[in-house]
């Protein structure tokens, strides 16, 4: 059962994914204070480098449109963001190694140490990302 539902079409630009924080407020404001700081927090970085990631290695195109669904619950919080591009299953993209160093690849390891489940899916030549992060119940986000 949603409690809360919301969604959000951002161009596909890096100035365009700056709207991700006043919609997550919007998503997140029916929540006690404390719960919704911290899952503010972690939602606003994860979804941010997801996008992040679909606009710089996507091949996105002029026009192209990143679709943003939130929904609230009483178990999670979870965000579906829609664009361009094929999806990538994340369990076998490998994490940076200290020892080596390397420029990119870092966007996906913060997402995977920030949600609690991430998964990506085909759905009509576009690729859907699915992050969730649990409540605890307790109103702490986590």
């Amino acid at each position: 059962m949603t409690e809360v539902a919301t969604s959000l079409d951002l161009g596909a630009d890096l100035l365009s994914v700056r709207r991700i924080g006043p919609w997550l407020s919007e998503l997140l404001d029916g929540l006690p204070a404390a719960e919704a700081g911290a899952l503010h927090g972690r939602l606003e970085l994860a979804v941010h480098e997801v996008c992040v990631n679909i606009v710089e290695h996507a091949g996105v195109a002029d026009g192209d449109v990143l679709g943003l669904r939130g929904d609230v619950t009483l178990d999670a919080v979870t965000v579906r963001v829609t664009g361009p591009g094929m999806p990538i299953d994340p369990a076998l993209i490998p994490e940076p190694r200290p020892s080596e160093p390397q420029i990119r690849g870092y966007g996906l390891m913060i997402v995977r140490r920030l949600v609690d489940r991430l998964e990506c899916r085909a759905d009509g030549g576009r690729a859907v990302w699915m992050l969730r992060v649990d409540r605890d119940g307790k109103g702490t986000g986590r």
